[in-house]
């Protein structure tokens, strides 16, 4: 979603270092000031990106080295490379498993990361030439090592339209019986969240719902996302509600093939662009969840920042994308379980937009319910008393929609 491009000079400052889209994959390549031939310094197998898009590109002048991140090792972990600024072999500089984000040191002898993964938050490590990284702080309660966290698993599943294979991070309850059935939430849905990482409150969230709740909670990277190459990026554009919607549709078919899964309690839920595909799932696919949680939805397209129109074009220029993909042009269909979560100050999707979608939804009838935070920004758990207050209502929603824990499998002698 995000935009993935970036530059910076050769040491020399007779070149641009840049990422190149004219193949399959973004790759690294160079190009001639003074105009010529752009020649590739990776070649185009993988994805040059870092955490949520773009990556950082550092020339250290003393070595000739570029360091950058990429998803050359899986499309789940951003690891750090280096090769020369004139080309040649790609050197792995990390080990450690996860996301790795980078800052070199002026002379490229050490490189400074921050670290996670599914299951360690986010640490500070340093990494010299020829050794391996090596952890400078450590930042959780030694509370956090108490709890059996349930590690992830990822998995592929094929688009029910199209011939991409899309990619899911699944957590399970950590003594999930086959035999039974359990809830799941898909979700927080977005782009570029099937990471070996660990995201905050997020992450504590899908554990917090599986340890205690035994919900099984699935991410999907819908269309849009970095690591799989430059067509199942570009065809997010200005097609909210299109493929990403069949995306998550997608999602839910494998779901369905999962015998410990109950498809009649599946949940969905997600924040500003997620917050709109909650919308658009429950508004134009009714019954594909039995409850959905938007929080700060995006449903104004005109509303869309700057930053943005590189997604959504402009509405002189590109009409039937506004048109399509504004969210008060729906919700008749609307008739599965949904609460709204919204901030008052919010600067990204303004609190009116939401009671305007509110308001259109009373007028037709419809049940909902609303959380509001009355000083939060668009950030709407960035606040410590926000973030109790809201993730409880969430989480009373599916447990009130979706029902906690396994239910027992229906044999075929019963049915």
């Amino acid at each position: 979603m995000y935009s993935i491009f970036t530059s910076t000079w050769r040491s020399d400052g007779q070149a641009v270092l840049f990422i190149d889209d004219s193949v399959g994959h973004y790759r690294l390549a160079s190009v001639p000031v003074a105009g010529g031939p752009v020649t590739p310094l990776t070649d185009g197998s993988f994805d040059v990106a870092g955490e949520r898009g773009a990556t950082s590109l550092t020339v250290a002048p003393k070595t000739g080295q570029v360091f950058f991140v990429s998803s050359q090792k899986n499309p789940y972990e951003r690891e750090v490379y280096r090769v020369s600024e004139r080309g040649g072999s790609v050197t792995q500089v990390t080990s450690l498993e996860g996301v790795h984000t980078p800052v070199v040191a002026p002379d490229g002898a050490r490189v400074a990361l921050l670290h996670s993964s599914d299951l360690s938050p986010t640490e500070l490590y340093v990494i010299g030439t020829g050794t391996p990284e090596r952890r400078v702080t450590r930042s959780p309660l030694k509370e956090f090592d108490q709890y059996t966290w349930s590690k992830p698993r990822y998995v592929t599943f094929k688009s029910r339209i199209d011939a991409f294979t899309l990619h899911g991070r699944l957590v399970l309850p950590p003594r999930l019986d086959p035999s039974r059935k359990y809830p799941v939430v898909l979700g927080s849905v977005y782009n570029n969240t099937v990471r070996n990482e660990w995201r905050g409150l997020n992450q504590t969230l899908q554990q917090f719902m599986a340890l205690e709740g035994q919900y099984i909670n699935l991410q999907v990277d819908l269309r849009g996302s970095v690591g799989y190459g430059v067509a199942f990026r570009e065809a997010f554009q200005g097609d909210w509600g299109g493929g990403d919607l069949e995306d998550l549709h997608s999602a839910v078919d494998y779901l369905k093939t999962l015998p410990y899964v109950d498809a009649d309690r599946i949940g969905i839920w997600g924040s500003s662009y997620g917050g709109m595909m909650v919308l658009f799932a429950l508004f134009e696919k009714p019954g594909m969840f039995k409850a959905g949680v938007a929080g700060a939805p995006a449903i104004e397209v005109s509303r869309f920042t700057s930053g943005d129109q590189h997604l959504s074009r402009r509405p002189n220029s590109h009409p039937e994308i506004f048109r399509k993909s504004t969210l008060l042009n729906y919700g008749e269909k609307l008739q599965d379980h949904l609460l709204l979560i919204q901030g008052m100050q919010d600067d990204i999707v303004p609190f009116k937009s939401t009671m305007m979608m509110a308001e259109k939804l009373m007028t037709l009838g419809k049940d909902f319910d609303i959380a509001v935070a009355p000083r939060s920004p668009h950030g709407w758990t960035r606040q410590e008393h926000y973030a109790v207050f809201t993730m409880r209502k969430l989480v009373q929603h599916f447990d009130r929609y979706l029902r906690p824990g396994p239910t027992q499998a229906i044999t075929s002698q019963e049915q």
